[in-house]
């Protein structure tokens, strides 16, 4: 849920996100704790500024889409719950009007099964009572609680200037050496090719 297009989609809006959508994704990096149930979002842009705006709005669209996924479900447990009472009720009614209807009196498992309905009815009229209550307070109870609220960060994280200076250090000095060995080998490879090959004599015949 924490990077889901239901979170997204409103950051998008809120911030007027111009730029191609899959990078809004790629400027939050979110770490969840599971042992903590706790979930850590960071937010990465251009300016210090833009990241506190985009991790407010986050902050915002996620607690929406945690109270509306919540309602979702609550609502569906209340339809279950009603649906439940209703079908209880209907049996309650159908085992009274057998009742009323019993020539000479009611035999006495009517009356038994007329009692677990309606108990079955009362407890299902509770369930259902409870979670419309739920669903009165479920802003305070469903939404997530957050622990640290964004704050401008106090220094960028990007680019790490004493990171790049070293590592273009290193790669300067690599490329140093490499260009020294080549030259060397270079050097070396003209100068056996230009050696003059050196004739053997030719042997000198002496008359006496």
């Amino acid at each position: 849920l924490a990077l889901s297009d239901a979170v997204l989609r409103p950051v998008a809006r809120s911030v007027g996100w111009d730029r191609p959508y899959g990078d809004l994704a790629k400027s939050f990096e979110s770490q969840a704790d599971a042992n903590g149930g706790t979930l850590t979002v960071t937010a990465r842009a251009r300016s210090a500024q833009e990241a506190y705006r985009l991790a407010q709005a986050w902050r915002d669209a996620f607690r929406a889409a945690t109270l509306d996924l919540a309602r979702q479900q609550l609502d569906a447990q209340i339809q279950a719950a009603g649906r439940r009472v209703a079908a209880e009720q209907a049996a309650l009614d159908t085992l009274k009007a057998t009742l009323d209807k019993a020539p000479g009196g009611p035999a006495t498992s009517t009356v038994v099964s007329a009692l677990a309905v309606g108990q079955q009815l009362a407890q299902a009229q509770g369930d259902r009572d409870r979670l419309l209550a739920l669903r009165q307070s479920l802003d305070a109870v469903a939404a997530p609680l957050v622990l640290e609220d964004p704050r401008l960060p106090e220094a960028p994280v990007a680019p790490r200037k004493a990171l790049n200076l070293a590592v273009a250090l290193v790669l300067g000095l690599m490329a140093g050496v490499f260009a020294a060995l080549l030259a060397d080998f270079w050097a070396r490879g003209r100068g056996g090719a230009a050696a003059p090959a050196e004739a053997p004599a030719a042997p000198s015949s002496e008359r006496a």
